[in-house]
């Protein structure tokens, strides 16, 4: 899964850096291949996350992984 969180940190990055967003809004989230969804969480900018900010959800919303609270 390590893969994935960089891709979406990186994501992250290239849009803040840009200014495609204002740091806190939206999300960026990716399936997983067991059907999970790792997403960014709630409130924190998306231009300067780290691996274990990121959550991991199921397809309901609850969270299976991870300390914050998802988008």
């Amino acid at each position: 899964m390590t893969g994935y969180c960089r891709d979406i940190i990186e994501a992250g990055r290239r849009l803040y850096l840009r200014g495609l967003v204002a740091g806190r809004e939206g999300n960026i989230s990716v399936r997983l291949p067991q059907g999970h969804i790792l997403i960014t969480p709630r409130g924190l900018s998306k231009g300067f996350l780290q691996e274990g900010d990121l959550v991991i959800i199921d397809t309901e919303g609850r969270v299976v992984s991870g300390d914050r609270e998802p988008s």
